[in-house]
């Protein structure tokens, strides 16, 4: 004989405990907002927060305005100044490398400029560490305070690197395309800026994988133009460029990887 189970029980159920919903009943179940995705909905609730729709606004007129100002101060006023000694210089050539230098020396003095505000200056210090640990890593040293105070601050693939190569490159296209008139110069100026910025990414990308003497003496300009751009950081500036690379990569696998028994060297030194 089976013992009953303690836990068990027994409900009895009337056919009148079950009753048809009502049309309200039904109304309250429906889901009355429509389904949206994620853009969708995180735009409906930027439009109802005001403060955030006007940042948004001034952020969108200070991109365009920064935009057109980049445009206009490194790449048409070159050319206009360049202009003025049109009637002294009749090459075509000697007049694309005048433009190139001018646009360099714009460049130059804007850095140099912007560079005497404080804020500015801790921003280079950052940049300075942000190198220090890629350097330190890529010649296989443990990513340690000590061992990046002592890499170079000076990277190739560097964004300053990159716009030096822009305006370098930009003396080759323009001593070979050739325009008549100033509105057609213009109009060069800006829409080979794709082309020209394409170009220097991959020499940018091929000097990076690279350490020939020849892409090394390329290159030069653009690591010597990271010395306005880089400054030696202080040791708390590294400790957080470190925990910025170890929040976004391995660099113990890497290390792994590319440079078997670097715990070993580690440890002798």
């Amino acid at each position: 004989m089976k013992e009953p189970n303690a836990m068990s029980f027994h409900v009895k159920y009337k056919p009148e405990d079950f009753m048809p919903a009502n049309e309200e009943e039904k109304q309250s179940q429906v889901i009355m907002r429509e389904s949206v995705g994620f853009w969708q909905d995180g735009f409906r609730r930027l439009r109802k927060n005001k403060v955030a729709m006007v940042s948004l606004f001034v952020i969108i007129v200070v991109m365009i305005f920064s935009f057109i100002m980049a445009i206009g101060i490194f790449m048409l006023l070159p050319m206009f100044i360049s202009n003025i000694c049109k009637k002294v210089i009749p090459s075509h050539t000697v007049m694309a490398i005048l433009e190139g230098f001018i646009r360099i020396a714009i460049f130059i003095i804007y850095i140099k400029m912007v560079s005497r505000m404080e804020d500015i200056k801790r921003t280079f210090m950052y940049h300075g560490s942000e190198h220090k640990c890629i350097n330190c890593i890529e010649h296989g040293l443990e990513l340690n305070v000590a061992n990046v105070r002592a890499s170079s601050k000076e990277h190739k693939r560097c964004g300053t690197s990159f716009i030096m190569i822009v305006m370098v490159i930009s003396i080759l296209f323009f001593m070979v395309i050739r325009t008549d008139t100033i509105w057609l110069r213009i109009v060069s100026r800006i829409v080979l800026i794709p082309v020209i910025a394409g170009v220097s990414y991959e020499f940018l990308s091929f000097a990076g994988k690279h350490d020939s003497k020849l892409v090394d003496i390329l290159s030069r300009p653009g690591m010597w133009m990271q010395g306005l751009t880089t400054k030696e950081p202080d040791d708390t500036m590294i400790e957080v460029a470190i925990a910025a690379v170890e929040a976004v990569f391995d660099w113990q696998a890497y290390l792994d990887e590319n440079f078997p028994g670097w715990e070993k060297k580690e440890e002798q030194a």
